[in-house]
């Protein structure tokens, strides 16, 4: 079954075949980088990446992202001369322990006007977790007018998760 706008690309095609000297699509991408900054474990976050062709004719391709953390765009993507497109790529960080995470061969962009390779980078942080070693004290029972010797109780306060856990005692 062919896909709908299967036409233009094969139009393209027969153009370039039988004009040879027309000049060819090109692909140009705003960024190198997909940076997606500081993102919570198991959050996800889009960028948009502008797709330009600055030729002439249809440029077409497809996206291939090379890391499993990585969603790019499905199926081919199609852009008229001297026109522009966003792309959307997003980080799945569920799979992805704390830390930095800096990828130079990310996704790669395949046309027929060139080809382009995407790094990516961000930054995983887990929430925090509190724990706390009791959730209620017992200091025993005083009479009204007694003077009560002082009595302690120690309380601990751990972080179980990750990041960094600030709160007021």
């Amino acid at each position: 079954r062919k896909k709908q706008g299967d036409a233009d690309i094969a139009l393209e095609q027969v153009l370039h075949l039988f004009l040879p000297s027309l000049e060819q699509p090109r692909l140009r991408l705003d960024t190198e980088l997909l940076d997606f900054g500081v993102v919570e474990h198991g959050a996800r976050r889009t960028l948009k990446v502008s797709l330009s062709n600055y030729g002439r004719g249809l440029l077409y391709g497809q996206v291939t992202a090379a890391v499993p953390w990585l969603r790019g765009p499905r199926g081919t993507f199609k852009c008229r001369g001297g026109q522009t497109i966003s792309l959307d790529f997003g980080v799945d960080s569920a799979s992805l322990g704390e830390g930095n995470i800096v990828t130079d061969a990310a996704a790669e962009v395949q046309s027929n006007g060139g080809q382009a390779m995407l790094k990516a980078q961000a930054n995983i942080t887990w929430a925090p977790d509190l724990m706390l070693s009791a959730t209620s004290f017992n200091f025993g029972e005083y009479l009204v007018g007694e003077s009560p010797e002082l009595r302690q109780q120690s309380l601990v306060l751990k972080n179980n998760g990750g990041g960094i856990l600030e709160g007021t005692v």
